[in-house]
């Protein structure tokens, strides 16, 4: 068991993450293009089955807009849905391609269409589901106990009264409101250490061809506190520079809102904003998760090796 050096992975992480930016961007900008067009057809699917016109439909009012039988529940769910798998889809293909360039070396020279799915990223995309399923299972096996408590063993009479004020004063009163809190809150630092302790198991799969997580479970024996830390100043560290995007955003805007009349704006002006802003959003966005996701993957990737004792030069043996 090797423990983690947080200042030496931490430079590690950064020196991929600004060093090797246009690597990252070569190997994940199909995917991540791809991604961000799905998520505007997405909005633009839940704004027609609600009913709402888009900008270019708000100078006419007339313009009729939506599915003829009004909102479709059914569609909304099944659009989520969809938009759920297709994000783990080109997330996993993503960074599967950066845990290789960092644990393998594998940066496809010359390739600039680079969308892989095959067996690792599938076993990523179940990771990710698997990840899903046992933070439910944690917060259940620490809330439900209160629950059964609290409700007399009838749980569907309990939340069918939840949302009535009646209740929740019962609640209050007998202090069993501060108790489902507390096991809620309980539950989520339960999922926050599952977390860290599983926090090398992407790299671990890609390493491995294993989904098992007894490997990174291991390799984080002791090892909490100085992931959390490593954490902490990559995060700050990401949020340092996003700031200046930030900012950039906000005078991106002051500047196509300053003349504005004082009220409503004009549908007109209102669709002129957005056919100018899109671009920009787009592009920001586009960046932002490039360097984003390659900053968490890198992460990732220098931990493992940090805690299996490999130089963050060497690639993992196969």
């Amino acid at each position: 068991m090797h423990k983690l050096p947080i200042a030496a992975t931490y430079a590690n992480v950064m020196r991929f993450a600004f060093g090797r930016f246009f690597t990252t961007l070569r190997l994940t900008w199909l995917p991540v293009v791809l991604l961000l067009a799905v998520i505007v057809a997405h909005f633009g699917l839940q704004f027609w089955l609600m009913g709402v016109p888009f900008p270019h439909n708000m100078a006419n009012a007339d313009t009729p807009f939506g599915p003829p039988s009004g909102l479709d529940m059914n569609l909304m769910i099944a659009n989520q849905v969809a938009l759920f798998v297709l994000q783990l889809i080109a997330m996993s293909a993503v960074a599967v391609s950066i845990h290789r360039v960092i644990l393998f070396g594998d940066t496809k020279p010359g390739v600039w269409l680079n969308f892989p799915f095959g067996a690792t990223e599938i076993r990523f995309l179940a990771m990710g589901l698997l990840f899903a399923l046992m933070t439910i299972a944690v917060i259940l096996a620490v809330v439900a106990p209160v629950v059964l408590l609290l409700s007399g063993g009838d749980v569907v009479a309990f939340f069918e009264g939840f949302g009535t004020k009646e209740k929740v004063e019962e609640l209050a009163r007998g202090g069993g409101i501060f108790a489902l809190i507390a096991a809620y809150i309980a539950g989520w630092i339960a999922v926050l250490f599952m977390m860290v302790r599983l926090a090398v198991w992407p790299p671990s799969i890609v390493a491995t061809g294993s989904l098992s997580p007894a490997e990174p479970w291991r390799l984080t024996r002791g090892n909490f506190w100085s992931l959390i830390g490593l954490f902490i100043l990559v995060g700050v560290t990401m949020y340092a520079v996003m700031i200046p995007f930030g900012i950039a955003m906000a005078v991106f805007m002051f500047t196509h809102m300053r003349d504005l009349p004082a009220g409503q704006i004009p549908p007109e002006r209102l669709t002129e904003m957005f056919q100018t802003a899109l671009p920009f959003v787009f592009a920001f966005y586009f960046v932002l998760i490039v360097f984003v996701t390659g900053v968490t993957v890198a992460t990732l990737s220098y931990a493992y090796k940090a805690l299996k004792g490999i130089d963050a030069k060497d690639p993992v043996a196969v």
